[in-house]
């Protein structure tokens, strides 16, 4: 019985005998050489603990929070030094990394605000050397110390932790720029 010449798509074996080689061959979608195949390795995420879901612990939140308003206090109260510019820094910038996190990049205002006094008084502490400033002018950075106080008792710790490694890498990377998105009006 004769078969007659079907179009090539329709044969069952489009490589006539004698012509089969490892040129002519279709790649398998399972070769190693497949470029769909090349699969970048994921990270092996491990699964969320309870207290990574829940907020940091209320002891951990206090100590934090006084820290940061001590810093705050102490730079209004004329008795500043470079650590307590780090660690109003580090609450400025860990606000931000979480409002990010679980807002995205609205209302940022504040941030930019809070970051540009703080900026400003230690520009003007290293030159002048006095570490201080007028209680009146810290008010961005004094909204910004009660919105961490509030991400403490609500967003889960793992956010949390999360922000403070962004921090750290910043601080790391020689932190020259402002990790705070610019605006985008200017």
């Amino acid at each position: 019985m004769h078969i007659p010449d079907l179009p090539r798509m329709c044969r069952t074996d489009p490589y006539p005998a004698g012509r089969r080689n490892a040129d002519t061959m279709p790649r398998s979608f399972l070769s190693p050489d497949f470029p769909m195949a090349k699969r970048r390795p994921q990270k092996l995420r491990r699964p969320m603990t309870r207290e990574m879901l829940l907020p940091i612990a209320a002891s951990i939140a206090r100590h934090r929070s006084i820290k940061y308003h001590m810093a705050c206090h102490q730079l209004a109260s004329g008795s500043g030094s470079p650590t307590v510019f780090a660690q109003l820094f580090e609450a400025v910038y860990g606000a931000y990394f979480v409002h990010v996190a679980t807002l995205g990049r609205t209302g940022l205002d504040v941030f930019r605000e809070a970051e540009k006094e703080l900026r400003e008084c230690y520009t003007r502490a290293k030159a002048e050397g006095r570490f201080d400033k007028a209680p009146e002018s810290m008010v961005a950075i004094q909204k910004v110390l009660l919105l961490r106080d509030e991400q403490f008792r609500t967003v889960p710790s793992h956010i949390i932790d999360t922000a403070e490694e962004r921090f750290l890498r910043y601080v790391k990377s020689d932190g020259d720029d402002s990790p705070i998105a610019p605006d985008p009006k200017c």
